[in-house]
């Protein structure tokens, strides 16, 4: 992951007191970015700060600095899985192949299986069912709604129930290629990501 981040993007000022204070997105060197990305400290507070960041980021419609951000906490070993979920959507959201998308969330059902995050579990599948129904595999993208629903369903999350029920509806009445213009689009796994 951090040769991705270091062949654009560093993170000026990241600690500044503490390691609490966030400063700007700025495009350096590769060296320069280099030594910036080591700066970054994982306490709960600057990992906040940062994803705090991410939101006003993606508010303003800079999902590459936004990404930048999180690409950062990846590269320093973040096991939060809003990290690696929110950098999935971003990726599909900044128009990137959403193969990309499928390392950050496949990173992210890892770290909210180990924590027996059953928000996150259901979240991430429905995110990872947008990424490969974008790659074309409508088969597993109901396969992982299904999931999803069913996690959703024992959580008593009835409104995720019914989003994911108007997405398999979707993705069964979806045209052929040939009026590829008319496939339905859903945004899923990362409500809180504000995308």
């Amino acid at each position: 992951m951090k040769g991705t981040l270091v062949s654009a993007w560093t993170i000026s000022g990241l600690l500044l007191a503490g390691g609490i204070s966030v400063g700007a997105i700025a495009q350096e060197t590769p060296e320069s970015l280099a030594s910036d990305v080591q700066l970054i400290s994982l306490d709960p507070a600057t990992e906040a700060e940062i994803l705090s960041q991410v939101d006003e980021q993606v508010a303003a419609e800079d999902f590459e600095g936004a990404i930048a951000l999180l690409e950062a906490l990846s590269a320093e070993g973040s096991e939060n899985p809003a990290v690696y979920s929110r950098l999935g959507a971003l990726y599909l959201d900044a128009g990137r192949l959403a193969e990309e998308a499928l390392v950050p969330y496949s990173q992210a059902l890892g770290f909210a299986t180990a924590a027996q995050d059953m928000v996150a579990l259901a979240q991430i599948r429905q995110g990872l069912a947008e990424v490969y129904w974008q790659m074309g595999n409508s088969d597993e993208a109901t396969r992982l709604l299904n999931e999803a629903r069913d996690r959703y369903e024992a959580l008593g999350d009835v409104d995720s129930v019914a989003e994911i029920d108007g997405q398999v509806t979707a993705i069964s009445a979806e045209p052929t290629e040939a009026d590829d213009s008319a496939r339905p689009v859903f945004r899923g796994g990362c409500p809180t990501c504000n995308l």
